[in-house]
């Protein structure tokens, strides 16, 4: 996915990149693994674009994930 996430325009690629970050670490999530899961949170949320939705999502995850 992340290989896929490669483009000639380095805003898109910063924004599949994201997307990308975020959809592996919800994945993880599902399987429990948490370990596996928060690096790619941590990067979506301070690579993200703001306006993109995953930035959101990749943030409240993490705060979710510090209870």
């Amino acid at each position: 996915m992340l290989a896929a996430a490669t483009d000639p325009d380095p805003r898109m690629q910063r924004e599949n990149r994201c997307e990308a970050n975020f959809y592996i670490a919800q994945w993880h999530l599902l399987r429990g693994q948490q370990a596996q899961a928060l690096p790619l949170l941590n990067n979506a949320a301070s690579d993200c674009p703001k306006h993109i939705v995953e930035y959101e999502g990749a943030v409240a995850e993490l705060r979710r994930l510090q209870r």
